[in-house]
């Protein structure tokens, strides 16, 4: 939703930018191609990484709250995968999308460590790979990495699917732990 409406928002102030007076031609051209070329895409990718900040807090609130198997996290991981032992925990070898969502945090480190620069990253083979495994997401101008609305969409759809998963899995595996456990009157 964020990412619709300040897209509407920039494609708005485009519009606008002809009718403003207090500048000239050259510098009209300049706004416009901001606001059409330039403003979308960071939109695209800074979108991207809020997903990222929004996945790593319900991971911790999935943790902490729903975590019938009192898993740990990785001590030795960042990010979203010190959570790997948590989400396996749940859902055993079915971990389709967050595989996709790790390939995502290798774009989200190279947005925010390098500003996109695959060249500047001190694995930018790995960086290729995930490029090259996911174009419909993903891609490079300048050498550096964008996100394309398929990647924003994918990211969207594995973060809700994975999450909406853990939820039900553990309440799932709470309930049947509960069983038995209280007399019925």
């Amino acid at each position: 939703m964020f990412y619709k409406h300040v897209s509407i928002a920039i494609r708005d102030v485009a519009k606008e930018i002809d009718d403003w007076d207090d500048l000239d031609k050259p510098n009209k051209t300049w706004w416009k191609a901001e606001f059409e070329n330039h403003y979308p895409q960071k939109i695209l990718d800074t979108t991207f990484l809020l997903m990222f900040g929004h996945l790593e807090e319900m991971l911790v609130l999935l943790h902490k709250s729903f975590n019938p198997k009192k898993a740990g996290i990785d001590p030795r991981e960042t990010s979203i995968k010190k959570f790997k032992p948590y989400i396996k925990s749940l859902l055993g070898d079915h971990l389709k999308d967050y595989q996709y969502l790790i390939e995502a945090h290798t774009i989200r480190n190279s947005l925010i460590h390098c500003a996109g620069r695959v060249d500047l990253m001190s694995d930018s083979a790995k960086v290729e790979k995930v490029l090259s495994r996911n174009p419909e997401c993903f891609g490079t101008y300048n050498k550096r990495v964008f996100v394309k609305i398929g990647g924003l969409s994918k990211m969207q759809k594995s973060i809700h699917k994975m999450t909406e998963e853990l939820l039900n899995k553990s309440i799932q595996l709470t309930a049947k732990n509960q069983r038995g456990r209280y007399p019925l009157i």
